[in-house]
């Protein structure tokens, strides 16, 4: 605005183009700044996005954990059942499994029940439900501000080829 005033004396031309090129470098600026934030928003968006993902392999994590110790000890449980039964057959197989390093084994897996409890199974259950409605809504909000940053970008290079 100063250097307007200090041009006053000059001719209208010239003070016209003036004041043209500096609404021109405004616009350009303001085109600028609406891309950084859209981009900066698009940022924010993926950060969020990246949050959600991790969250949900914890709770994927969780949850297989629970359907593999629960599978195993089922399997186990079977495996158990089985052998009662040869061992009804056999008094041998009975000496045999007392000793069995195994048998121990079987005992120390068996003592770890609370490492996935149902209750924590259930709770990453319910989470992934939750993490996947908002992942959903975070997808829809980031094809929006892509969109916007698209057109900023846009806006941008259509002011600098007109000049």
């Amino acid at each position: 605005m100063i250097f307007l005033l200090l041009l006053s004396d000059n001719n209208p031309s010239e003070r016209h183009r003036i004041e043209e090129t500096l609404r021109f470098k405004e616009n350009i600026l303001q085109t600028y700044r609406k891309q950084l934030d859209a981009r900066r928003a698009l940022l924010d968006l993926d950060n969020a996005l990246m949050d959600i993902k991790h969250e949900s392999t914890r709770n994927e994590t969780t949850i297989e954990q629970y359907v593999l110790f629960y599978s195993q000890k089922e399997e186990k449980t079977q495996t158990c059942l089985f052998f009662f039964l040869l061992s009804s057959f056999s008094k041998r197989y009975e000496a045999n499994k007392e000793n069995s390093p195994r048998s121990k084994k079987l005992s120390d897996e068996n003592s770890t029940d609370s490492i996935v409890s149902e209750t924590s199974a259930q709770r990453a259950r319910a989470e992934l439900r939750v993490l996947e409605q908002e992942r959903s809504k975070i997808e829809k909000q980031r094809k929006i501000q892509l969109k916007e940053f698209e057109t900023a970008k846009s806006d941008a290079r259509r002011l600098l080829d007109v000049n």
